[in-house]
Order: structure tokens, then sequence, then C-alpha cells
């Protein structure tokens, strides 16, 4: 996997199949009823946040006015107990939801997110690069290094990407 997806989702009954359906409603007040899951997030703050501003959805003041419900599974339970109206999140966690809870929810928009990124100074000398790129691509085959690879995110390996892989995070976060 070169990528994670992340969500904006409301209730399965409110409604509302679109992030445009949501713009329509009077009863929505995006300072009260979106909860986000932390301002460190990148799916689940950041990219939505600029996602919704696309959509007209917008909030008032600072990131310190958000509601932020300080983790994805929290943002969830925000919202199937009705504190909140709309959630952002990684699905990851909306995999781990009963089935019960998943007919519960509607995804209005759902979005790719890159996983991180690891760059070269452009005045590494050539050789290095190839060198330290060689070496993080066969790192998953050296047994010693089996370690980097237990991550909660099932990353099993380094791979290169393309520049271009990132411009929807650059969009998203400018």
């Amino acid at each position: 996997h070169t990528s994670y997806k992340g969500g904006i989702i409301a209730k399965a009954g409110s409604g509302w199949n679109s992030l445009a359906d949501v713009t329509k409603a009077s009863s929505f007040s995006p300072n009260q009823d979106i909860a986000f899951v932390k301002n460190s997030s990148t799916s689940g703050f950041r990219y939505p946040k600029n996602l919704l501003a696309e959509h007209g959805i917008r909030q008032d003041g600072e990131a310190n006015t958000y509601i932020f419900s300080g983790s994805h599974e929290n943002s969830l339970s925000h919202l199937l107990s009705g504190e909140t109206q709309l959630i952002a999140v990684d699905l990851e966690a909306v995999d781990q939801l009963s089935d019960s809870a998943k007919q519960q929810i509607r995804i209005l928009e759902s979005y790719e997110i890159p996983y991180h990124a690891y760059v070269w100074s452009p005045t590494l000398a050539e050789e290095v690069k190839i060198t330290l790129a060689n070496a993080m691509f066969e790192a998953h085959k050296n047994p010693g290094f089996r370690a980097v690879f237990d991550n909660p995110l099932d990353i099993q390996k380094w791979v290169s990407q393309n520049d271009a892989a990132y411009n929807p995070l650059r969009r998203g976060l400018h």
C-alpha cells in the first residue's frame, strides 16, 4: 500500500448523501456539528478541513475553536451517540466497527492520502541517493530490520513513489 483512505461521515439517518446535502442543511453549524480527531491528524483534520471548505463548509475561528475528539474511534463514538453530525476519520477505524454500527453511518466523501514521504536533499551526490534508496528498498528482506516494519499501519516495505502522487495531499494542506 502506498496510501490510506480517510472519509467524511454522517449518520445514515441524516438525509445526507453527499457534502452538497450538508451545505444545504439549515440546521447544520460547522463550528458545533463537526468533530475532528486532532489538529495534527492528516486524515482526521488537515485534509478534510480543506475539503469541506472547497464544498463551502467553512469553520470560523482558529483550530482551538474546533471540536477535537482525540482519536478516530472517539470521533465515531461522538457521531454514533449523536454528539456531532459530521466527522472526519481514517477509514481503518470504520473497518473496526461492528456490522450494526456500520449500518448507522454513511460515508459522504472518501479521500486517499499517501503515506509519509522520505526525500533526499538535492545537494546529496547521486551515488549517495542511489545507495540510500537501495538500502531502504531492500530493508524488508533483512531479518534484522523486521522490527521497523512491525507497525499499526501494516507498512511492509518502503517503495518508490513519484512526486505527483502527493499532489492531492498538497491541495488539501495549503
